[in-house]
């Protein structure tokens, strides 16, 4: 079974931006590089329990209940009428606060960083809702995990903090982490929906896509120069060696390989998919500088998984935001202004 440290960084460090639907979201922009390369760039990769087996910082203190602000409310959400309640949700903060403070090294009786316990309240409430409404929204459509797959991946888990963690048994972990079996299958079952509903709210895999090659350089006088030449029956790859400057690619031939639609500035995008196989472009000008570009192959074909995983969040953070405008949310608390 594949991992499911896509969304379970998120239940664990909540401060660390990672949360249950956009953690680590990599929507395809325009990227300030001197090359029309792909502009998505690679997630980063989230901590899952196994991380927490091997602590990159010192452990810090965590927070004392005295320290994190108080709430006097017993329900702090309704999400489709189903309560969130004050005791799970000061849980979750404490253990997050805790799992923050032993990977970051944050020292919470740093008045500097008791400033940031409010975000991290914020943070927890809007990740348990997220993560109720999916519950409930894959409970609708018959996603449900079976109790073999978490307990599969429970136990694989294990395995995994046992084999890269200093401890001598996975109680031990347990103890140091302040964590629960009943906190590692609530993560693993909810690291389960989240994985199932992206499979099937992820978008497809495969995408009409083009390999290309193209040449590069700043002024359209130069561009000029390279057109006339490639007209006299000069060869593509020579001159993008010559003239490109886009120091990725010159060096084979302008060659940048296959990509879809979203990947690319709009101009050099547009141009790309209008060519027929074997045509070459006129001068496309961007804010790298001026294309020659040429279509080599074009067919539908599966997506890189680098692409394919980020363009898979992408689809699936669009579908959970509509799904989320009509679910019926309440909240009880609010921590920032």
């Amino acid at each position: 079974m594949k991992s499911i440290n896509l969304f379970v960084g998120g239940i664990l460090l909540a401060l660390a931006a990672v949360m249950l639907i956009s953690c680590g979201q990599a929507t395809p922009t325009a990227a300030p590089t001197d090359t029309p390369t792909p502009l998505i760039e690679e997630p980063t990769p989230t901590p899952s329990p196994v991380a927490l087996a091997s602590p990159t910082a010192a452990p810090s203190p965590a927070p004392t209940i005295s320290l994190i602000p108080s709430i006097t409310v017993t329900v702090v959400a309704k999400v489709n009428s189903v309560e969130l309640s004050r005791d799970d949700f000061e849980q979750a903060v404490a253990r997050d606060a805790k799992l923050i403070a032993q990977q970051y090294g944050i020292d919470w009786d740093d008045p500097m960083a008791q400033s940031l316990l409010p975000e991290l309240q914020q943070n927890v409430l809007d990740r348990l809702i997220s993560q109720e409404l999916l519950r409930q929204l894959a409970e609708a459509e018959g996603l449900t995990p079976t109790e073999d797959e978490v307990q599969a991946e429970i136990e694989d888990a294990k395995a995994r903090i046992l084999e890269q963690g200093p401890f001598a048994d996975f109680d031990e972990f347990l103890e140091s982490s302040e964590l629960t079996e009943a906190d590692i299958e609530a993560i693993i079952r909810g690291g389960l929906v989240y994985e199932k509903m992206l499979e099937a709210h992820g978008g497809p895999k495969e995408m009409e896509q083009v390999h290309a090659r193209h040449i590069l350089v700043e002024t359209e006088e130069e561009g000029d120069m390279v057109l006339a030449k490639l007209e006299e029956g000069q060869d593509f790859a020579d001159l993008a060696a010559e003239y490109s400057i886009d120091t990725g690619s010159k060096d084979d031939g302008g060659d940048l390989g296959w990509f879809p639609r979203g990947t690319m500035v709009a101009e050099f995008e547009e141009a790309a998919f209008a060519l027929e196989i074997g045509e070459t472009s006129e001068l496309v000008k961007t804010e790298f500088g001026y294309h020659v570009i040429e279509v080599l192959e074009r067919e539908v074909r599966e997506l890189e998984p680098q692409l394919l995983q980020a363009f898979q969040r992408k689809a699936f953070d669009e579908w959970f935001a509509e799904r989320k405008d009509l679910a019926e949310i309440e909240r009880f608390v609010s921590f920032i202004e």
